[in-house]
């Protein structure tokens, strides 16, 4: 196999921003890195949470983290619950930037890998690819277009939205290999955009060395690891917060911070939530810890459809620590859970049943001990960090 000089992987997101894209790319980067290949990021200064960070206005820096050359470059960083014109500019301004350095670094015999969301990073591939003539690979994590839509951020009939499509339709004409997370992106990848280059699945992961499962004592019964951003279902868990509250030594842990955890934080004030406990941002080697102490762990996904097969770093990261996966999801989701025997996932319509199941965890003690043995081996059948990025890297340096 003849190695590529460098890879370069340009992703908005990046640790410390604190979402699920960002452990991604730095996994990926990680470990691309001990498969033998110079891996340099280029990533913006530290953003999300919006409002979390402070606020960096030097053109680029450059740093070492973990025996990867990560390249930060300016952005506009949103305060705290941006408008939907602050949203823009934040990406925006990163992508003019990403491309400007990526047009100054990269050179003909390099691999750029753009990791998405967002889509506006999809142009900065097709311009250095046409500019450059290096390979160019695409990480596709979701559907950020058609969530978008979802959310009312933009219209699906819209002259941005269609403007979207056709940059997106030819620009996928010009990518040498596509990653992709589940089926649901494949088939839009093909049948929305008319992409033809090689696909490898390419799912979220877990470290399987970090995430274990532990005999330490049980002192919750569920936890629930989220950005309070909108992919997950923060209305829901507010509708839970209030309702558990009366179910007899039940206990929920949040950890995580974001846009709506304020609202959060208001919902246990007014209504005297006492059984959950939002402990906010945890230390990363911490985390797993926190997992093993837990009976189960909660997924809350958006029910729009960009959701529906949505497997989530979080519950990848309940399963390989032996913990069940309980909550709300969409179809796609319940029928995975369902096949591998992993998890109690109910559809948004159900939330009755959903507390319900909580109101009656103690009984079914055994039922989530077995769910827990059964998701450490999916874990490790479908979600090692290690195997499925390498897969992915051995796709792009081989052809």
């Amino acid at each position: 196999m003849n190695m590529p000089k460098r890879i370069f992987i340009i992703a908005q997101n990046y640790p410390p921003d604190i979402i699920g894209g960002a452990t991604r790319n730095s996994d990926m980067a990680r470990l691309m890195s001990t498969f033998g290949s110079e891996v340099v990021v280029i990533a913006n200064h530290p953003s999300y949470p919006f409002g979390r960070f402070k606020k960096c206005f030097r053109p680029f820096r450059r740093a070492i983290e973990d025996g990867v050359t990560v390249f930060r470059v300016f952005t506009f960083q949103p305060n705290n619950s941006p408008s939907t014109i602050s949203r823009v500019m934040y990406h925006m301004f990163y992508s003019v930037n990403a491309l400007l350095m990526a047009l100054v670094l990269v050179k003909k015999d390099d691999i750029i890998i753009t990791s998405i969301p967002p889509d506006t990073i999809v142009p900065i591939g097709l311009i250095v690819k046409k500019i450059v003539g290096c390979r160019w690979a695409m990480d596709v994590r979701d559907l950020w277009q058609e969530a978008a839509a979802d959310l009312g951020f933009i219209s699906d009939r819209g002259l941005v939205y269609r403007m979207m499509t056709g940059i997106k339709r030819m620009a996928y004409r010009e990518v040498d290999v596509f990653g992709y997370v589940n089926d649901q992106i494949r088939d839009a990848l093909k049948d929305t955009y008319g992409a033809t280059a090689p696909m490898v699945h390419h799912p979220n992961g877990a470290n399987l060395s970090v995430f274990h499962p532990s005999s330490v004592k049980k002192d919750c019964h569920l936890i629930y690891v989220s950005n309070f951003g909108y992919s997950n279902d923060v209305d829901q868990l507010m509708r839970m917060m209030v309702v558990v509250k009366d179910i007899p030594e039940f206990s929920l842990n949040v950890l995580g911070d974001g846009e709506r955890k304020a609202e959060a934080e208001r919902v246990i004030i007014e209504n005297n939530v006492r059984n959950v406990y939002l402990l906010g941002m945890v230390p990363r080697k911490d985390v797993s810890e926190h997992l093993t102490r837990a009976r189960a762990g909660l997924i809350l996904l958006n029910p729009k459809e960009a959701w529906n097969f949505a497997i989530p770093i979080k519950a990848i990261e309940y399963m390989a620590s032996g913990i069940p996966v309980v909550g709300i999801a969409g179809p796609g989701t319940r029928k995975f859970f369902e096949e591998h025997a992993c998890g109690k996932i109910f559809s948004a319509d159900d939330f009755p049943r959903f507390i319900e199941y909580l109101r009656e965890m103690d009984d079914h003690r055994a039922e989530l001990e077995e769910m827990g043995r059964n998701g450490r081996v999916c874990a490790e059948r479908f979600f090692d960090t290690c195997t499925v990025t390498e897969r992915f890297w051995r796709k792009i340096v081989s052809e």
